[in-house]
């Protein structure tokens, strides 16, 4: 096992746990978006996917996204993958975020921070992805 520091994350062993940690979340919002219902998001579902989503996926997505940017994990989601989740969470709180009947301004505010999670994720995984081809 390489080391080359004391800090929690200096070692080979401890960088492909996270990795392997940033796969699990990834395949967490992929079964979800997909229409599965994992053991783990079992307890948070609904009878409105966009409930289920906001309990389960935005967290997932800001987990990710702060291993990210405090991390900077050996593993992350593609850019495609990334765009393609905004894409389909964006869609579904279009068609249901009225159900909430919170008002048109909480829906604004509340897509608002959807996209800057997303769009924040995205600009970190493109960067690597940049870097890495560049390599």
């Amino acid at each position: 096992m390489g080391v080359w520091g004391a800090g929690n994350f200096d070692g080979d062993l401890p960088r492909d746990f996270l990795a392997d940690l940033v796969s699990r979340w990834e395949q967490l919002i992929e079964a979800l978006l997909a229409g599965r219902t994992p053991e783990e998001a079992a307890d948070y579902q609904s009878d409105f996917r966009l409930d289920t989503w906001e309990a389960c996926v935005m967290p997932v997505v800001e987990i990710i996204l702060v291993a990210a940017e405090r991390l900077e994990p050996d593993y992350l989601p593609s850019p495609e993958t990334v765009e393609r989740w905004r894409s389909q969470y964006l869609g579904l709180y279009d068609r249901e975020a009225r159900r909430w009947d919170a008002g048109p301004e909480h829906e604004a505010e509340r897509r608002g921070v959807v996209e800057s999670t997303f769009g924040r994720l995205l600009d970190i995984v493109r960067s690597r992805a940049c870097g890495e081809s560049e390599a």
